[in-house]
């Protein structure tokens, strides 16, 4: 699992520069001080973060769930949190509506990434499917969209963050991490391709945006440039679907 340290690394560089940008912005140094507080938090938990993010992922490859398992372990977790947070806050309707947005940006992330890399994914659960019959279901799928927001949110819940910082995280996942799955989803379906158990990819799936190109030699600094521009391809749909999807109302 190699590309997730480069994940959790996206993430936390994108907070770092969001927290200093508020903190300069901010109109009282009460303000402010939340936002240093915030930033030291994260710097804090950091290491555990990831060490947890990485983990939960990995327990489901090596230890797999079945679907409905893993769907009541989540709503198990989700109420759990609720009975945390509702003995901490006096007014219940306002955990409820935290609660509430923090599963809804989780939903969206989930929703949107899915409909980014559908293809992507039907490759690798119609493959992995084989080898677990969960594997092949969305949800349950350990190296799916589902799975890696659901976990990256448990082990970023262990951090005390305020409503609105924690809402500038999942935007730092959909808008730094999920653009990285491109080439974590080729290269995955590569190995498996490699290993000899399912059929060769398709020309479309491997490359859908272009032709197979010559074997060329290539230096690290073009090969930066060419995942760089992959990836802000892949940001560029996610704006996209965001800006098609109707606005909730308030």
């Amino acid at each position: 699992m190699k590309a997730m340290p480069e994940m959790s690394a996206a993430l936390f560089k994108y907070m770092d520069g969001e927290l200093l940008e508020l903190a300069k912005d901010a109109k009282s140094n009460a303000e402010q001080s939340e936002y240093f507080a915030a930033m030291s938090n994260l710097e804090k938990s950091k290491k555990q973060v990831s060490q947890d993010f990485m983990k939960e992922v990995v327990d489901q490859i090596d230890n797999p769930r079945d679907l409905e398992t893993l769907l009541e372990e989540r709503k198990k977790a989700n109420e759990e949190r609720k009975a945390a947070s509702a003995n901490k806050r006096v007014k219940l309707s306002l955990v409820n509506t935290e609660e509430f947005e923090d599963w809804l940006a989780v939903a969206n992330i989930v929703s949107r990434s899915e409909r980014v890399y559908e293809k992507y994914l039907e490759e690798l659960r119609s493959r992995m499917g084989h080898m677990v019959d969960s594997w092949g279901h969305a949800e349950a799928n350990p190296l799916g969209v589902s799975v890696f927001s659901h976990s990256f949110d448990d082990a970023i819940r262990t951090v005390e963050l305020s409503k609105e910082v924690r809402q500038k995280v999942y935007t730092g996942f959909e808008s730094k991490v999920v653009p990285l799955f491109r080439k974590f989803y080729i290269t995955t379906t590569k190995l498996l391709e490699d290993s000899g158990l399912f059929p060769d990819l398709d020309d479309d799936y491997v490359s859908p945006d272009k032709p197979e190109p010559e074997p060329v030699e290539a230096d690290s600094e073009s090969i930066e440039d060419e995942n760089e521009v992959e990836e802000e391809q892949v940001e560029e749909e996610l704006s996209l679907i965001h800006i098609s999807e109707p606005t909730r109302p308030r």
